[in-house]
């Protein structure tokens, strides 16, 4: 994030954020330009993430999957860090509830 910030004009990456994402009227899915943006600097970087990390976001897609079973729809608003939503907005749903599956 300080990169894309340093690129941007800015000192650092919290003055990036707060100008880019929470301080204008945006009149586009600003969610989705987030979990864009986290997507592909996830992939460029291609860093392994720490065991911490991948425990973390198991864990976050487990309970996630428990809480759409009785649910209809697929539609789910998630509060997390936005690092994050990339591992979360590719959740595949779990077909049957009792089975196990890998996170």
């Amino acid at each position: 994030m300080g990169y894309i910030a340093e690129i941007a004009g800015f000192s650092d990456s919290e003055r990036w954020w707060e100008a880019t994402f929470e301080q204008p009227h945006h009149e586009g899915d600003i969610f989705s330009a987030i979990i864009e943006l986290h997507t592909a600097l996830r992939d460029e970087l291609g860093r392994q993430e720490t065991r911490h990390n991948r425990v973390r976001e198991a864990y976050m897609r487990k309970t996630l999957r428990q809480a759409l079973v009785p649910v209809d729809t697929r539609t789910c608003i998630v509060v997390c860090g936005a690092w994050h939503a990339p591992a979360l907005n590719r959740l595949v749903p779990v077909s049957n509830p009792k089975t196990t599956t890998p996170c």
